[in-house]
């Protein structure tokens, strides 16, 4: 009788293992896609901060521009406002460029955080092969 079960014993191991295994690579290929897009948030949030302040960047750029042309061709007490409002453009301008520089290096952190990790550089740019 001890015989006898031994093979059904056997083949429900068989049966429960490849389960198991089946169920692992699920697992893990779910594990990997939230992996890919949390690398790939992560990026998206540099790459926006990045976009945020070169956009800024040449408003601020325009109006300074715009505020100097229209200095140059005042006199007295509003050629003193306008350098005044140069002077508050062209600091904002340089802050602005600080958070850029900022963003741009945070962005570089995490590609040789992601490079350490063995993280393929397709999950920093979003581009996945399902």
């Amino acid at each position: 009788m001890k015989n006898r079960n031994i093979p059904y014993i056997i083949v429900l191991s068989l049966i429960c293992f490849a389960g198991l295994s089946l169920f692992g690579g699920i697992a893990e290929a779910k594990k990997e896609k939230e992996d890919k897009e949390y690398w790939c948030k992560r990026a998206a949030s540099h790459k926006k901060k990045i976009e945020k302040a070169q956009s800024e960047i040449a408003e601020t750029e325009e109006k300074l521009a715009k505020l100097k042309d229209a200095a140059s061709r005042e006199t007295g007490k509003k050629r003193r406002s306008l350098e005044n409002d140069i002077k508050k453009t062209e600091k904002r301008l340089k802050e602005i460029e600080g958070q850029r520089k900022e963003s741009e290096r945070g962005l570089g952190r995490l590609e040789e955080e992601a490079h350490r990790k063995g993280v393929p550089p397709g999950w920093l740019r979003c581009q996945f092969t399902y």
